[in-house]
């Protein structure tokens, strides 16, 4: 139902009002279940740090020529409904000031991987992949951050329209098919050079999503397998992670690339990325310490600045004029 929300051709303005305010419901009963399970109480819990979900990002603007994103989980029903101060809505305020308003997490990878010695890129293979540049030795106003385009996006929306799975667990189902050459290069067509685009840039599902595929299928001479589909659409992935990289981040000088999030598990994909970094000598690993709570830990890190009053964004990243404090709080009552 949420992914439906991302489509303007499918979603409706009740829908997304109602969703707003269900989302926050789910997460607040969530949390009121983890206390209970652990034997707290909601006094025992300094603030709830809340990113709800991005149904629709337009950083470049749209019919109106303005700028928007739009994070649905109503913060004050949640804060309500546990009794929690909550911390939210991150986006706005650095879009406000000029910027993408995203990526968030370049500010907690600024804190963690920062090397004296070697420059890293940190990246996120969550839905959409993200990178943040860390040359070495950096200063804030060094970081270079932003979205390549698709990660788990595509090949999830294909397992699930011809699989009826949620994933492609260890990448076993792409690693039996073939690319098919004049699908890849239809997949290249549609995306229409994101990868050239200068950063800052961000992108997300209502860009890449499993219409693209579809439009890539269309006026194919031959019917093609699923399995075939699927490993093209690996392969499309990978590579254009790989052409960002060659074009706005090797000619600057890389040592080393740190990925994290689901698309770590998917060994067709990641076998890809060992084999294209490997012709530029650049050293791939995978750090996977936080799981699948990252971001989730990316938010509290954010929330925590947002309470003392320091500024969260990274201008360099985003594109913001300046830094600012990014979120909102709602008290429980």
């Amino acid at each position: 139902k949420i992914i439906e929300l991302y489509d303007p051709e499918s979603s409706r303005v009740n829908d997304i009002c109602e969703m707003n305010f269900l989302i926050a419901k789910k997460h607040a009963e969530f949390v009121l279940q983890f206390l209970k399970e652990n034997n707290l109480n909601s006094e025992d819990v300094d603030c709830i740090a809340y990113h709800g979900q991005t149904i629709h990002h337009l950083p470049n603007g749209g019919k109106y020529g303005v700028r928007s994103t739009m994070q649905i989980g109503e913060m004050d029903l949640l804060a309500y409904m546990t009794g929690i101060m909550t911390v939210g809505d991150f986006r706005k305020k650095d879009l406000s000031a000029g910027g993408q308003g995203a990526p968030l997490v370049s500010y907690m990878d600024y804190i963690l991987y920062r090397n004296e010695e070697k420059s890293i890129s940190v990246h996120n293979l969550g839905g959409i992949s993200n990178l943040t540049y860390l040359p070495r030795g950096c200063s804030k106003e060094d970081v270079i951050a932003f979205d390549t385009g698709p990660a788990n996006a595509l090949i999830d929306a294909v397992v699930k329209h011809y699989f009826d799975m949620n994933y492609d667990e260890d990448g076993k189902i792409s690693s039996r098919g073939d690319v098919v050459k004049e699908l890849f290069y239809n997949l290249v067509k549609i995306d229409d050079g994101y990868f050239k685009k200068e950063p800052p840039k961000t992108t997300g599902k209502e860009v890449y999503n499993l219409n693209f595929v579809m439009k890539a299928l269309e006026n194919l001479k031959r019917e093609l397998k699923p399995e075939d589909i699927l490993k093209t659409v690996v392969h499309f992935t990978a590579w254009h992670i790989f052409q960002n990289y060659s074009i706005h981040i090797i000619p600057k000088g890389l040592d080393e690339i740190v990925f994290s999030g689901g698309g770590t598990k998917n060994e067709t994909l990641m076998n890809l990325m060992r084999t294209f970094f490997k012709t530029v000598n650049v050293e791939v690993r995978v750090d996977n310490r936080f799981g699948k709570f990252k971001e989730a830990v990316c938010m509290a890190m954010l929330a925590h600045e947002f309470l003392n009053g320091s500024p969260n964004n990274i201008p360099s990243a985003t594109g913001a004029r300046e830094p600012v404090i990014c979120g909102k709080l709602s008290f429980p009552r």
